[in-house]
Parts: structure tokens; sequence; C-alpha cells
């Protein structure tokens, strides 16, 4: 069996053809990879500077409330006020960051909205006493609740 040179020309570049469309193929479905592993971490980076924005202002608000608790009622008005808007702040970007938490399908990000969305509950309850003994004259001011404060702030 004679095999001609225009067939084997034709044979040897019709397997070059298939090599390169399997290595274009192959960068193909490197850079679709690429590009979606690209789209995650700008997903996580905005949810990680929500998250932290929450914290920040949940720092603040602890700082102004913690004022609040030590001025009394009678002199504590702009400490309360900041708090509150301190609060309104990080109560919007927490809900933001459990909303986007819970849109992700990554490993361990349910277990991430499960941590936050409790102490976000134990928070909450925590606040709720906050404004109450703020609201008090100092001399009624409960210290308990400036000590439940600083614990569940360190928790965060």
């Amino acid at each position: 069996m004679k095999i001609s040179v225009r067939a084997l020309l034709s044979g040897l570049f019709g397997l070059m053809c298939i090599i390169a469309l399997c290595l274009a193929g192959g960068s193909i479905r490197q850079a679709l990879t690429v590009e979606q592993s690209a789209g995650e971490v700008a997903t996580l980076a905005q949810l990680d500077r929500i998250i932290f924005q929450s914290f920040a202002s949940t720092r603040l608000e602890w700082g102004s409330s913690s004022a609040a608790l030590l001025i009394g009622s009678d002199r504590n008005e702009k400490e309360r006020k900041a708090a509150l808007e301190y609060r309104s702040e990080a109560t919007k970007a927490l809900e933001a960051s459990l909303n986007g938490l819970a849109g992700l399908s990554l490993d361990g990000a349910a277990q991430v909205h499960r941590e936050l969305t409790t102490t976000y509950e134990s928070w909450q309850a925590i606040r709720r006493e906050v404004v109450t003994a703020s609201a008090r004259s100092l001399a009624l001011a409960t210290r308990p609740c400036g000590r439940g404060w600083t614990s569940a702030l360190s928790r965060c």
C-alpha cells in the first residue's frame, strides 16, 4: 500500500489543525475559569467592604452608646443621637452583607451567614437594653447592661 505525498501532507496538516484547536479550546476554558474567579473575587471584595463598614459603624455606635451610658440621660442627647445614626448605618450594611452572603454558593458562606445572623440577633437584644438604660438617669442605669454591651462587642 502506497501513500502519496499529498495524502501524507494532508493527514499531517489535519493532525496539526486538530492539535491547534485543542490548544485553543483549552485556552478558552482557562480564560473562562479565570473570568469566573475574578467575578467571585470582586463579589467577595464588595461583600468584605460592606461587612467592614458594618463593623466600623457598630464600633462607633458602641462608643457613642457607652458615652451616653456614662453621662446620664440629662446630658447625653448628642451621644444618643450619634449612636442611633451609627446604628442605622450598621444595620443597613449588615443587612446588605447578610443578603450578599445568602446569595453566595461558596463553601462556608452558609456557616458565616448563620454566625452573623445569630450575633446580630443577640446584638439587637443588647441594643434594646442600652437604649432603655441610656434614657434613665445615671443613678438608675444598670452596670450589667454595660458589661453585656462590652462582651457582645468583643465577639464581633
